[in-house]
């Protein structure tokens, strides 16, 4: 798979350029503030982040991310089941985390993050059971219903990850793998012509959105 791989590559590169750094560990400078731009290799997210350095014991964090119009159902299930669902928004959270080298916030670190996503859905699939005959009207030539719905709710994080300091900018680089968990609800928009999705159905979308691996990389300034 793509992220052992991906996590195998940071970890490798940790090792070689680690101890160089430990060796250097009194000449560190203290940094205040990371303002970095995490990315997601997986679904294409991207965001900034603002990052405190708590007295060297840890760092605490803002952030926003931009979620752009992603497919949700894997290739085979949208061409065996007709299914599609595409989603679009934005999310705000808090980080906390730890590093090895506290005072720079770089090295080997962990995170957790709590935070709120909102998006937008829109829902493809061929019915099984039309409820009335409003709904049967608004079945398109395909033989599927389109329901435009929201979707929010409260995010949780665990990373693992590794942060390189460039000795002679102030610049970080770094990577890292976890699982996002999303505690969501899917609600419909109250529109002319959007079809109602059933309370089974509904957590059935809640389901497919819920929990998944993320990895990626991050590019930022530090003061």
């Amino acid at each position: 798979m793509a992220f052992p791989a991906f996590f195998a590559a940071i970890v490798m590169t940790a090792a070689v350029i680690s101890p160089v750094a430990m060796a250097n560990e009194e000449k560190l400078i203290y940094r205040n503030v990371h303002v970095t731009t995490p990315v997601s290799i997986v679904g294409s997210e991207a965001g900034v982040r603002l990052e405190y350095n708590l007295w060297g014991e840890g760092s605490v964090a803002g952030e926003f991310i931009y979620a752009p119009a992603s497919q949700e159902y894997s290739k085979a299930e949208m061409t065996e089941k007709n299914l599609s669902l595409t989603t679009q928004g934005y999310e705000g959270a808090i980080t906390v985390a730890r590093f090895s080298q506290p005072f720079q916030m770089t090295g080997f670190f962990w995170s957790l993050t709590a935070g709120y996503r909102q998006l937008k859905a829109e829902w493809r699939h061929t019915p099984e059971n039309l409820y009335d005959l409003k709904q049967r009207r608004l079945v398109d030539d395909e033989g599927q219903l389109t329901h435009k719905m929201r979707v929010s709710g409260t995010t949780g994080r665990g990373r693992l990850g590794y942060r390189y300091p460039f000795a002679a900018w102030p610049l970080v680089i770094g990577g890292y793998f976890g699982f996002r968990h999303y505690e969501n609800k899917f609600t419909d928009e109250d529109s002319e012509g959007n079809p109602k999705t059933s309370e089974e159905e509904r957590l059935q979308l809640k389901r497919l959105v819920m929990t998944r691996p993320e990895a990626g990389i991050e590019l930022g300034f530090s003061f």
